[in-house]
């Protein structure tokens, strides 16, 4: 599409085994030199037998400026990325943890460490003249899914009205004292928050879905209806497709509209299962996608799978 390496501004890596990140790492150093994107790693197993690698990037197109954002007090990071990148309107965070840049001290428990990589991500947005309220979508890993409500009242407290869309998984961090890594996207300009017939605003502590920037994007969204869970992957990939179609609906969108999609099982032999449902959803094309295997955050929940879509800009209100 006529942009080179210089161009991407965010990478989402996933790998089969977490020792084996020095090695990518030195190659994105080696491809990228002196402008890598920001990034986010995670173990993870992969869809495909032998896979060690997946990595899905965005780029920004030529002529849209991209700014290095680095809060006074940071400093560079040690790996081969950066910690936030302004793109035109949209800024892309790397994945923020636990951890104090400032002091260079990890935060001890998993609810400091969510409390810390937030109010990193606050300093991040405030550098970039945003602010909490511009954060469109956030995907966050957990080490161990038992502190998911340790999470949520963290969240809370940074995001009290209209939360971003959130996607939530488990997976294993970059070194062992690591509880949490958080990952989002902020947009300026006009933020709407998209209710989905057959919502409740305000029953979970992230949104459904989020307009802004031209982009609608969607929570990660599991198969749990108020008769239970759907049993096989088949029929839970099903029933996710259907609440993502409705909030493509509420939003005046169509599947066509979708641009990027991440699939999320919580076992890779779910794959055939899943592609088979997720075929009828997209006859006339797919948008791009990652596929990974990783602990969701409900035992019964055997697919999650999250949207970003174009639209019109958000309406002010």
């Amino acid at each position: 599409v006529g942009l080179d390496l210089s161009r991407v501004v965010e990478a989402r890596v996933y790998l089969s085994d977490i020792r084996l990140f020095a090695a990518v790492d030195a190659e994105i150093g080696r491809r990228f030199g002196e402008t890598p994107p920001t990034m986010t790693v995670v173990e993870a197993a992969l869809a495909l037998p032998g896979a060690e690698v997946e990595i899905a990037v965005v780029a920004a197109r030529n002529g849209v400026a991209i700014k290095n954002v680095l809060p006074e007090g940071w400093s560079r990071p040690r790996g081969n990325y950066r910690r936030a990148l302004q793109v035109g309107d949209h800024l892309f965070l790397a994945g923020q943890i636990g951890y104090d840049v400032k002091t260079g001290i990890t935060a001890a428990g998993t609810a400091a460490q969510a409390r810390q990589a937030l109010a990193n991500v606050k300093s991040l947005v405030e550098a970039a003249c945003l602010s909490l309220k511009n954060i469109a979508g956030c995907r966050v890993f957990l080490a161990d899914a038992r502190d998911f409500p340790l999470l949520n009242d963290a969240w809370k407290e940074s995001f009290p009205t209209d939360p971003p869309v959130r996607e939530t998984l488990q997976g294993k961090l970059g070194e062992p004292d690591l509880k949490i890594e958080v990952h989002c996207i902020a947009v300026a300009g006009p933020r709407l928050v998209i209710q989905p017939a057959g919502t409740t605003p305000g029953s979970t502590p992230f949104s459904p879905a989020i307009q802004s920037g031209g982009l609608l994007y969607t929570a990660g969204m599991v198969a749990r209806t108020p008769e239970g869970w759907p049993a096989g992957a088949g029929e839970q990939t099903r029933v996710i497709l259907a609440k993502l179609k409705a909030a493509l609906d509420a939003a005046g969108l169509t599947p066509n509209d979708v641009l990027d999609a991440t699939v999320v099982l919580s076992d890779p032999r779910y794959y055939e299962a899943m592609n088979a449902e997720y075929r009828k959803f997209f006859p006339a094309g797919f948008p791009a996608r990652v596929t990974a295997a990783l602990p969701l955050m409900a035992p019964e929940a055997l697919v999650e799978i999250s949207f970003i879509a174009r639209g019109p800009a958000a309406e002010p209100r």
